[in-house]
Formats: C-alpha cells, structure tokens, sequence
C-alpha cells in the first residue's frame, strides 16, 4: 500500500500504458514439445538455453492451448498444450529468430504465427498483428 501511495503522489501512476512492443516481438514456448536438443540454444547464441527456454526475464504469460496436428499416416489430432509468451527485446530479435528457424520440434515460435484465442484477442486490440 506505501508503494501506491507514493506513486499516485508523485503522479506516476497516471501514465498511460504501452500499446506497442517497443520494437519487440512475442514469442510462444511450449515447454511439453521440448526435446532439449540444444540447437535453439547454439543458433540463438544463448538466447534459449538448452532447453529451448527463453530468458526468464522476458516471460509475460502462461496460454491454455488446443494445437491441432497430422499423424505420419495423414489423421488429424488434437494436443491441449501449455505455452509460455515471452517478449523479445528488439536487440534480441535477429538471435531468437535464429533459434525459432533452427528449432526442429517447433516448441518455439513467433506468437504472430499461432491462431488461437489468446492471439486473436492480441490482434483484435492491435497489439500484434
């Protein structure tokens, strides 16, 4: 409660809220898909761990999501899997774009590239496009 008192006297918590990314991207990880390869991580130069993780730093959300998917023998199927959005700083943008090519499984990608609710309502609001 001091902590909101002080910023409502000094008059900063009347600033208005960000629209943008600065620049930026989202990105998603689904952390289940992970197979710990280790490319993501090389190709990034460390931007994703080994793990395929992005920096803890830049975690925004945890998403409910229904991925569908093509069995080898061409039937479809439906996954209820997690994901983790995480904002990419622009100066970082390049390397995590390198990571997300070289990501074989897919458990990392550009959130712009999903279609689910979560990424429809971004869109709705012009957050992303």
């Amino acid at each position: 409660m001091e902590r909101s008192r002080r910023l409502a006297a000094s008059g900063r918590r009347d600033l208005p809220l960000a629209t943008d990314l600065c620049g930026g991207r989202l990105l998603a990880y689904f952390p289940d898909e992970s197979l710990a390869g280790g490319v993501a991580q090389t190709k990034s130069e460390g931007f994703f761990d080994a793990d395929n993780i992005p920096p803890y730093d830049t975690w925004v959300w945890m998403v409910r999501n229904v991925r569908a998917f093509d069995y080898r023998d061409g039937g479809q199927g439906e996954l209820e899997a997690n994901y983790l959005v995480a904002w990419v700083p622009p100066d970082f943008v390049a390397l995590a774009s390198a990571g997300v090519d070289a990501n074989p499984q897919e458990c990392i990608l550009w959130l712009d590239t999903l279609d689910d609710e979560f990424v429809q309502s971004l869109k709705r609001l012009k957050f992303i496009t």
